[in-house]
């Protein structure tokens, strides 16, 4: 099946304000060509419920979703589910869950990618920086270079086998950034074109996060406003444009 261009309100959404989510659902599609995309952000601003948002807004198309994560941090943390959506959504049916420790599982898995039967539409990865450093040294220090490499070098596996797989398949990736720079984005621009970018507002209230579009080829990135977001009774809701 292929693939649908990325659109925004798959991403994030506003259901308790039907003005706010009509205009969330006006926003263009980005760019057909663009396959890849990164969602980044500081801890604990919601990057894995906003890939988690988008899988169940891909599943429920009938499409099939891959979410690679750390077993252990989708415990510890796990991802609240989009308004309406429960344990016992069908659609959570078309998304498998897929446990690994390291860059080189990922690896691995993307190596035998083509072998699969039922391939997804997308490929999400969360936290892709853990899986790195988890190879490079478990016990906690690693070379800048090195981390730069094993990044590259993972985002190109996947990248070969989505290209070889013969399908329009999606890769989707968040990962870590502190402060105001995200850990060299030339290395992601490559496989990732399409960036968001979540960024602390002031905290205390439901819209305590910004999200925005940094980074979209073929696409004037004036037309999609930044969305304040935040969580409102364990869900992640859009609550106002950041006009």
């Amino acid at each position: 099946m292929e693939s649908s261009p990325f659109r925004l309100a798959r991403f994030i959404s506003a259901p308790q304000n039907q003005d706010l989510q009509a205009s969330i659902d006006r926003c263009p599609p980005f760019h057909a060509s663009l396959k890849g995309c990164l969602v980044v952000g500081p801890q604990q601003s919601g990057r894995t419920s906003i890939l988690f948002h988008y899988a169940v807004a891909i599943a429920g198309t009938g499409r099939k979703v891959l979410f690679i994560c750390m077993k252990d941090a989708m415990e510890s943390a796990p991802p609240t589910m989009p308004s309406g959506i429960t344990t016992e959504s069908p659609q959570l049916a078309n998304i498998m869950m897929r446990y690994m420790k390291t860059s080189k599982d990922i690896r691995k898995y993307a190596s035998c990618f083509h072998l699969l039967d039922d391939r997804p539409s997308v490929i999400i990865i969360d936290n892709l920086s853990a899986f790195v450093e988890a190879t490079l040294s478990p016990s906690g220090y690693i070379l800048h270079d090195e981390k730069i490499k094993d990044i590259a070098k993972t985002l190109a596996w996947l990248w070969e086998a989505v290209e070889s797989s013969g399908n329009s398949i999606q890769l989707v990736v968040s990962d870590f950034y502190s402060g105001d720079q995200i850990l060299e984005r030339y290395v992601y621009f490559r496989w990732l074109p399409l960036i968001f970018t979540l960024t602390g507002q002031q905290a205390g209230g439901p819209t305590d996060f910004l999200f925005s579009v940094n980074h979209a080829p073929r696409s004037d990135v004036r037309m999609y406003t930044p969305i304040k977001y935040g969580f409102v009774n364990g869900t992640l809701v859009a609550a106002d444009l950041d006009w």
